[in-house]
């Protein structure tokens, strides 16, 4: 789902002929986050840095007139990375999976040719389709391919071209079956994924038996399309991409946009295209480009937000007119759209920092982060340790994998309030030079302030943090108030989750080739006290409150302790497959480790502490022992005890 935030960072208004995600119920099992790894971990695309080369394409498919490419995606694009199920080594089928409603148009066609894109040369044993129909799976054709395969596309021509029957098929599983190497071997990463991310399934056994299982982590789709014959219409306009402003007051004005494409061999230039709200047609859009040609062209246009009740409405973009004619399967995409009527005040954002001590580029990752915190003050900034190249990060935790593979294929990266910013992963790539430091930090801050803007917060975060003299433990709490539309808009399973961080710590660091001894680590996660993927939000009235008791190891260093809290969307399978988790508010503390005496003052919705000074003016980064003056970010002054 696209949304309105700077393109800078994500290209974010950036639109390709790419079918939309997959939002079709199947009956497959989630694999293991992590399940599928990615070759390296190269610094973003800036001059002088290292970044790898994608495996080189052959020149553009030469297509008949008769014939069309269906796939997850329509260019001859490769991936940048080499990517593969390390952990599953053998004969490994692997398929996109295509909604049906995006391959309407190939029904009756003949497939007379399967390609898949490699990045590293391994042995393919076959191509197949599968349909799913009612959550089954239905074998409809495959071929073996006895030949050798080569980086870039491989083409199998279809001996006895198959005929596609759509007839009451929810999906189609296109695929191949290739042999997976173990982790050390190049050809362990030789699947391609590029454009944009759409739906993946591998046929393996995670523990529950064979069976087919979605995998996610691939930031983009799988290289696999086939050529489908058929006597196609001569006009064909294909809408998609369609994205808007997710949340709008009523009576506010609705930015939202399309892509769209004469996919068809004659020019068009007399169409319409239909706007609607929950089926319901609002607008009228006619023939905003002249002829309209195979290249993709972008509209963006402004609606009323007209008496939409408090809640989630669809707005879609269909092909009404063609040529004077109404298509009998017009093209037609849609998005979410939010309406709400209260807002409380931002407190922090969420920056999860995913890094590793033997990331090489990781240190400049937090150059940036660095740059970026000066420029700040509402970051709740948490290090996610994973390991790397076979590497042990003293750091990693097993909840931290497990959430760091929702949102990350690499390091050095970040994610900010799980805002899907990039087409891929959640995270963006920060490991940038330092002379692109302020560039890529000042983006960076545009794109918060705009989230911000345009997102309201349903809930407050406060958050007291003691650790307790005579038990040694951490106790927290974490309570606040949430809008009369919480539920409304952010669900009953909306999640609270807790992370306990440690700063100063001293340990070894890989940094430009070179180990450095004595590097110090900030924001270190060492527990989260809830689920991994947060526990959910018990809401009464419109408070909530949750304590925690922590047992605190002996290795940890109590002074250095913060607690982290932050309410998002549940994770779950569909609001994962559109990107959905985005934390609607955070906040963190430095834990209390006075022996007696009361907490460091948190921050609220309206009068955090933003500075801190001695008696006599001198500023302090945090609050000392006795008397302190406390500046609030609402501009107010006050004189705090902390004993």
């Amino acid at each position: 789902m696209k949304r309105f935030l700077l393109p800078l960072i994500a290209l974010m208004l950036s639109v390709s002929i790419t079918n939309a995600q997959s939002g079709v119920k199947l009956n497959t099992k989630k694999a293991p986050i992590g399940t599928l790894q990615k070759n390296g971990n190269a610094m973003p695309a800036v001059p002088g840095t290292n970044k790898q080369k994608a495996a080189t394409a052959p020149a553009k498919i030469q297509l008949a007139e008769n014939q069309k490419i269906m796939g997850p995606y329509t260019t001859d694009e490769l991936g940048q990375y080499g990517m593969g199920l390390t952990n599953k080594p053998g004969n490994l089928p692997i398929a996109a999976i295509l909604d049906a409603s995006n391959i309407k148009k190939f029904n009756g066609g003949k497939v007379t040719a399967i390609r898949f894109g490699l990045c590293y040369a391994t042995k393919v044993n076959k191509v197949f389709i599968k349909a799913v129909k009612n959550g089954k799976f239905e074998d409809l054709f495959e071929q073996e391919f006895t030949g050798n395969t080569v980086v870039g596309w491989n083409t199998v021509t279809i001996e006895n071209p198959y005929t596609l029957d759509l007839n009451g098929v929810d999906a189609l599983l296109l695929g191949f079956e290739y042999v997976q190497a173990r982790q050390g071997n190049a050809a362990a990463f030789p699947l391609s994924f590029a454009s944009k991310e759409t739906a993946t399934a591998a046929y393996t056994d995670f523990g529950e038996g064979l069976d087919w299982n979605t995998i996610g982590g691939a930031g983009g789709s799988l290289s696999v399309q086939a050529i489908v014959e058929k006597e196609y219409p001569a006009a064909d306009i294909v809408v998609n991409d369609v994205y808007s402003m997710e949340f709008v007051k009523p009576g506010d004005k609705i930015q939202y946009g399309f892509s769209y494409y004469n996919d068809g061999t004659a020019p068009i230039s007399v169409y319409s295209f239909g706007i609607a709200i929950d089926g319901n047609e609002v607008a009228v859009i006619e023939a905003p480009t002249k002829d309209l040609t195979t290249t993709a062209k972008n509209y963006s246009g402004m609606l009323e937000a007209q008496n939409l009740p408090v809640g989630y409405h669809t707005l879609s973009v269909y092909v009404k007119q063609m040529n004077n004619e109404t298509p009998a399967d017009a093209s037609n995409s849609d998005t979410k759209l939010g309406v709400y009527t209260e807002s409380l005040q931002r407190q922090k954002h969420l920056l999860e920092h995913f890094t590793s001590q033997y990331c090489t580029y990781c240190p400049a990752g937090i150059n940036l982060l660095e740059y970026l915190n000066k420029q700040r003050d509402d970051l709740a900034w948490v290090s996610l340790h994973g390991n790397m190249n076979g590497g042990v990060d003293m750091f990693t935790i097993p909840e931290g994998t497990d959430i760091m593979g929702l949102m990350t294929g690499g390091f050095p990266s970040a994610a900010f309030d799980r805002f899907p910013l990039g087409d891929g992963d959640i995270a963006i790539g920060i490991g940038v030079q330092d002379a692109y430091i302020p560039t890529y930090a000042n983006e960076i801050s545009r794109t918060l302030d705009q989230i911000g803007q345009q997102y309201p917060v349903f809930a407050t975060v406060d958050i007291t943090a003691k650790v307790n003299e005579t038990t040694g433990n951490l106790d927290i709490k974490v309570s606040g108030e949430t809008t009369k539309e919480f539920a409304a808009l952010m669900g009953n399973e909306a999640a609270i989750t807790v992370y306990v961080t440690e700063d100063s710590i001293v340990a070894r660091q890989l940094n430009n080739g070179i180990w450095k001894s004595k590097y110090t680590h900030n924001s270190v996660l060492r527990k989260v006290v809830t689920d991994a993927y947060g526990t959910k939000l018990n809401v009464e009235g419109n408070k909530y409150e949750n304590n925690y008791n922590v047992t605190l190891p002996d290795g940890w260093n109590k002074k250095n302790l913060n607690a982290v809290a932050f309410i998002g969307n549940a994770i779950t399978d569909e609001n994962l497959a559109n990107g959905n988790i985005w934390v609607t508010n955070a906040n963190c503390v430095k834990a209390d480790y006075s022996t007696t005496g009361i907490s460091t003052p948190t921050a609220s919705a309206e009068n955090r502490p933003v500075e801190y000074y001695t008696l006599d003016g001198i500023r302090i980064e945090t609050p000392a022992k006795g008397l302190n003056i406390v500046k609030l970010s609402n501009g107010e002054v006050r004189k705090v005890m902390i004993k």
